[in-house]
């Protein structure tokens, strides 16, 4: 772990040799983010937000080696979502994006509604909201900040009746995976989306009546298959 010590040392070094220890310095900055995590705050998004957005899918994209486990949108699905189809959610640390969360209404008349991957009854697809993408940025991870940000968006007021929440996720993408069943959402059937990509979709009722919960566990994780 680097320290105060260390940061004067990487200092020291780089003016004396002429040359800035870029491995070591970025290593410190990242563990001094991490040590003001008790500083991060959960918000909502406004539209000015959508570029930040957009850059932090396409860090993570870039990061990952196998591009399949996440997809990114482009940045006009982004303002659509915050502005006029949902809400966005991010979590900010001394002013800059660590992490977003995006959540997306979809119309009930949209031919590719998970409402139909589910087998929910066509009636109750205008009370369907999706959990449609998260990130963190790799310096802000480990503090459960997508978690986090899922609660906020559940238990705030935007949501309104919005009673079927849904989200689709990389069947290796062990850490969503491992988030979304923690806070509750079952694995429904598993489909192939988003032009050929694998994924789960995940479900979690609100005010879930014991009729649902039979009817939940009656299907089976390949329904949709």
């Amino acid at each position: 772990m680097y320290s105060a010590q260390m940061n004067e040392a990487v200092h020291e070094k780089g003016y004396r040799d002429g040359v800035c220890v870029l491995s070591q310095w970025r290593g410190y900055e990242v563990w001094k983010k991490r040590r003001n995590m008790s500083a991060i705050e959960i918000q909502y998004m406004a539209l000015e937000d959508a570029p930040a957005v957009y850059e932090i899918m396409q860090t993570v994209s870039a990061q990952l080696e196998r591009k399949e486990l996440y997809a990114a949108d482009d940045l006009s699905f982004i303002r659509e979502c915050i502005m006029h189809r949902g809400f966005g959610v991010k979590a900010v640390c001394e002013e800059e994006m660590a992490g977003f969360l995006l959540v997306y209404i979809p119309s009930v008349t949209d031919d590719e509604h998970l409402g139909f991957d589910i087998r929910l009854n066509p009636e109750e697809f205008s009370r369907v909201a999706y959990m449609d993408s998260a990130a963190v940025l790799p310096e802000y991870r480990g503090r459960g900040l997508q978690r986090k940000m899922i609660e906020f968006a559940e238990q705030s007021g935007r949501l309104g009746n919005y009673r079927y929440l849904l989200a689709t996720v990389s069947p290796d993408n062990l850490y969503s995976l491992r988030n979304l069943k923690a806070l509750g959402y079952e694995t429904v059937c598993r489909c192939v989306k988003y032009g050929g990509l694998d994924r789960y979709v995940m479900q979690k009722i609100r005010n879930r009546a014991a009729s649902d919960t039979k009817r939940w566990h009656d299907s089976t994780v390949n329904n949709c298959l």
